[in-house]
Order: structure tokens, then sequence, then C-alpha cells
């Protein structure tokens, strides 16, 4: 492994034995052990550290994000405006539409609405769910999905 020198123009902290560095003089940003030697070499930033699934947030020169593992390798090309850590994977966001990737799991995705101030609850119809109005029963989301959850943060309910 290529070893290289303490003169960085930036540095992130070690996270899980590894850190970014980014060498006077060199487009690339380099992740490294704690010995200095060379993990891979990428063109991406990272945004913030390695989790604990040993994958890192990272961004391009359009400022769009992906995720990359401990060797270099995209996990999630870099083509959201943003991404969100969650305990079980990340929440994508692209032109204001969210969706949920879990780390060992199909991808769910979210539904929008503009609920902040309807009382809602997800139920279940003929073993599909949907989400109603409540006192109404007005449907919301309709009755079309293995599963529903409550709206959270960003007016999304996860479905």
């Amino acid at each position: 492994m290529k070893k290289l020198k303490n003169k960085f123009i930036s540095a992130t902290d070690f996270s899980r034995g590894k850190a970014f560095v980014k060498p006077f003089g060199c487009d690339e940003t380099f992740c490294i052990n704690k010995n200095g030697e060379v993990l891979f070499k990428t063109e991406y930033y990272p945004f913030g550290s390695f989790n604990e699934a040993d994958q890192v947030i990272i961004y391009n020169n359009e400022s769009l994000c992906g995720v990359i593992d401990n060797r270099g390798k995209i996990v999630i090309p870099c083509e959201y405006d943003y991404i969100y850590q969650r305990p079980d994977g990340y929440t994508l966001e692209k032109d204001n539409v969210y969706k949920i990737v879990k780390s060992n799991s199909k991808t769910a995705s979210f539904v929008q609405k503009n609920v902040t101030s309807v009382p809602c609850t997800p139920q279940e119809k003929d073993g599909k769910w949907g989400i109603i109005r409540v006192p109404t029963t007005e449907v919301i989301i309709p009755f079309e999905y293995d599963f529903c959850g409550w709206f959270l943060e960003y007016e999304l309910a996860e479905v």
C-alpha cells in the first residue's frame, strides 16, 4: 500500500479506522487507515463518517449526494439532492420526493401529501393498507400497499 505524507489541504477525523484526506496539489481525495496507507482514492467528497454498515455519504462536484462503501465502491449513485442517515439505512431526497433505502431489505417509498393540520391514521382494508382522514374516513393514501406508517417528518408517510 502506498503511504501518504502528512501534508493535507483537508482531512476528516478517523472513523472505524479510516479517514479521508486531500493532499496539497491533488484533485483526488484518499481514504487512508491510521498508518497513513491508502485504502482507495475517489473523486468524491465525504459528508460525515463511516457508519455501522461501513459506508459513508458522499457528494460530487455538482453537490449531488450518494453513498460509497469502505472499498470506494458506489452503493448509491450521486444523483440525490440530500441523503439522510437512518438507523436502518438512508432517506434519499430528489426534487422534493423522498424514499427510504433500508440496509438489508428492498426499497420502500414515501408518499408526500400536505396533511399538516389534518388528523390521519393508517388503516387496513381487505389485506391492503392506506391512510384515512379522521373522523371523516376520506382516503388520503389509497388501500394498495402492504404497509403504511404514520406521517412523519417532511409530511411523509412510509408505504
